[in-house]
């Protein structure tokens, strides 16, 4: 399956929007999305996410003979798997540029750096040494894989315990279960960054983004990837695209990943060491269970960890909740500025316990966060107003902030609400819905040029004959239905025309003394043994002429 091309709409939000200093997910130019790390139950199993990017990363471990050029030393490998289930365009089993380019930088960042001590993998030089497998599989793609692979990869080795072995005099090598000896870790002098910087050239000016998500990386003239560790060593440069850039804009790059490679580092290490510890104290781990949740398990879990922040506090049950089902504080409509005013002035009076405040400023009722119910958003509220509730409240980079769409049908779209009681607001905004889906007489209108920009001039040529039967027809039966009805009609006219074809083909293309192509039957000789009836079973063609006759002998001629 081909990758669904950006419309030009698309393309030209993108940059007009970047031309303007803005980013589609709220982001400034040199943000990077949240990234969350996790373990699974085995040593060396990490899942890591940069924002809606998920990457998973497992490290093996097999005892294999030296290379003779280095007989004190291990091996490494990595692997790069890119499968349907991370975009509909990849397809499995086949290679494509962006596996070579993320198993390229791998590679320069994880091998060539020279980051593991591969002596320490050494069993008996010249003999065994401990080969380590990192399987890099991408779980969903939205951008910027290159530093999630390498962030998932570096963590998934740091965290990964080899097993005890035990070598005897004779030579042999015993390798010990985790539980008879305790697993021994993965040294690692240096932790390798990944950083990418995407670049757009809008009226000859270059801008530069970092992080590019994967509507950015589409749209962008070219890109800058940096492998560097904290100590400021460069591991690796790559730069794929079709833009020039200056030495000054290369060097800003290169000074802003020195600033973030040490913060990166530092959160890999403190990430795994709280983990190991965890371990080693008898704390059973948990998987990934803990990160896959719904959305709206996520939601709950993002406002409670906003009120833990701002409060440090414990939290109150409020003491007459609202009623089940009843009108929440956000939903209610005023039919006038002063009683909306007059109501708020009121609420402001009555003093507040800490809990209710801190929610109320985030517009989320307390009746949503303790019977767990998904937080709803005033009618009135404006795009912007939701991009700046999504940032507030740290929700996932988005074209809305985190914020879901909210649905214009409103609360009661199904029919089991709406028995369950309106006010005379909710019928008003019910039935102004209802008239809005009523067509205008002059409705559907036609785009000028929309046509000629979704056919090309080849399909325009083949569609020509229908569209001139079933336009008329449009004013008659309907554009839905005229639509439908051209589909099959064009349908059985290609189904009929293959049929007359191949039956004009059989009939006319025959195999005879004529020609010398063509169809023809060719039957094979049974095989006749002596205990067959049939035996012996003697041919009915006498003479040489008999042979390859093709028709001959039964001609006119």
């Amino acid at each position: 399956m081909k990758e669904t091309p950006l419309s030009s709409c698309e393309r030209n939000s993108v940059i007009s929007a970047i031309q303007k200093g803005l980013r589609h997910d709220n982001r400034e130019f040199l943000e990077v999305r949240d990234i969350n790390i996790s373990f699974g139950k085995d040593f060396g199993s990490c899942t890591v996410t940069l924002g809606l990017t998920r990457v998973l990363a497992q490290v093996t471990c097999e005892v294999v003979e030296p290379r003779p050029s280095r007989p004190s030393e291990g091996k490494i490998s990595i692997s790069v798997h890119l499968s349907p289930m991370a975009a509909p365009h990849f397809e499995p089993g086949r290679g494509n540029d962006l596996v070579e380019e993320l198993q390229q930088i791998l590679d320069r960042n994880i091998k060539e750096s020279r980051c593991l001590d591969l002596e320490s993998l050494c069993i008996l030089a010249e003999e065994s040494v401990w080969q380590l497998r990192v399987d890099v599989t991408v779980l969903n793609h939205a951008g910027n894989l290159g530093d999630a692979c390498n962030l998932a990869s570096v963590a998934a080795l740091r965290h990964f315990h080899r097993p005890d072995v035990t070598v005897e005099e004779d030579g042999r090598v015993t390798i010990h279960t985790l539980e008879e000896r305790e697993p021994i870790p993965t040294f690692m002098k240096k932790v390798p960054v990944c950083l990418t910087y995407a670049f757009f050239m809008v009226d000859e000016k270059c801008h530069m983004l970092m992080d590019p998500s994967d509507l950015e990386e589409r749209v962008m003239s070219g890109k800058l990837i940096v492998g560097l560790n904290p100590h400021g060593e460069i591991t690796s440069m790559m730069f794929p695209g079709r833009v020039a850039l200056q030495k000054r804009e290369i060097m800003n790059c290169i000074q802003n990943a020195f600033l973030k490679a040490k913060a990166s580092a530092e959160m890999v290490a403190r990430v795994v060491d709280d983990d190991v510890m965890k371990r080693k104290s008898l704390v059973k781990p948990a998987g990934y269970t803990n990160c896959l949740v719904s959305d709206s398990t996520y939601r709950r879990k993002k406002i409670d960890e906003l009120i833990e922040n701002e409060i440090r506090g414990e939290f109150v049950v409020p003491e007459e909740p609202m009623e089940e089902g009843g009108p929440k504080i956000e939903d209610r409509m005023y039919d006038s500025e002063e009683e909306e005013e007059e109501e708020e002035s009121t609420e402001s009076s009555i003093p507040k316990k800490p809990v209710q405040a801190a929610l109320q400023a985030h517009k989320v009722s307390t009746h949503e966060v303790f019977f767990h119910r998904p937080v709803s958003f005033p009618l009135n509220f404006q795009p912007d107003q939701l991009l700046e509730l999504g940032k507030r409240n740290r929700m996932p980079q988005s074209d809305t902030g985190g914020v879901k769409a909210f649905p214009i049908e409103g609360p009661f779209k199904n029919e089991r609400t709406r028995l369950a009681g309106m006010t005379d607001a909710d019928r008003a905004y019910r039935k102004q819905w209802l008239k809005d889906q009523i067509l205008s007489p002059n409705e559907p209108r036609t785009v000028p040029g929309f046509y000629e920009a979704r056919y090309n001039p080849i399909r325009r040529f083949y569609r020509w004959p229908l569209d001139t039967l079933f336009k008329p027809l449009v004013s008659v039966m309907g554009l839905q239905r005229a639509a439908k009805y051209r589909w099959f009609t064009g349908k059985f006219a290609m189904a009929g025309g293959a049929a007359l074809l191949t039956y004009y083909y059989f009939k006319y293309n025959a195999n005879d003394w004529t020609r010398k192509g063509g169809w023809r039957v060719l039957e094979a000789r049974p095989i006749i043994t002596p205990a067959d009836s049939r035996y012996p079973m003697v041919s009915d063609r006498k003479e040489a002429s008999d042979y390859a006759a093709r028709g001959f002998k039964s001609s006119p001629i």
